[in-house]
């Protein structure tokens, strides 16, 4: 069942165990949205930014979220270039920006001074 596969990686996930996480990840036969977006919130959590990177542009669909994951990701590490980049893919791929979306790019402008 994708939904324990995915609750169990993100188990895993909240305890640092990426590469653990990651095995599983990799092991789900029946990979959901749900599924790639907690790997990708993992990764990002951590600020493995390329291998969240690397997910997102595997994974078979995205949604608004996957996005915002990713731009979270780099706000939170100070990288609004990166973030802004990755919105300008977000809105070419079909997606609007939402309320998380401004407020992660808001608190990365207000970090940087």
């Amino acid at each position: 069942d994708v939904v324990a596969w995915s609750a169990v990686i993100a188990g895993h996930a909240a305890r640092g165990d990426l590469g653990i996480a990651r095995q599983l990840f990799d092991d789900c036969r029946h990979k959901d949205l749900v599924c790639w977006n907690v790997m990708v919130a993992a990764y990002a959590k951590h600020g493995e930014m390329e291998k969240a990177r690397e997910l997102i542009d595997r994974a078979p669909e995205t949604d608004v979220v996957s996005w915002n994951t990713i731009i979270t990701g780099y706000a939170a590490k100070g990288m609004l270039k990166e973030a802004l980049d990755v919105l300008d893919e977000m809105k070419c791929a079909g997606w609007m920006p939402d309320e998380a979306t401004i407020v992660s790019l808001l608190s990365c402008c207000a970090n940087l001074g």
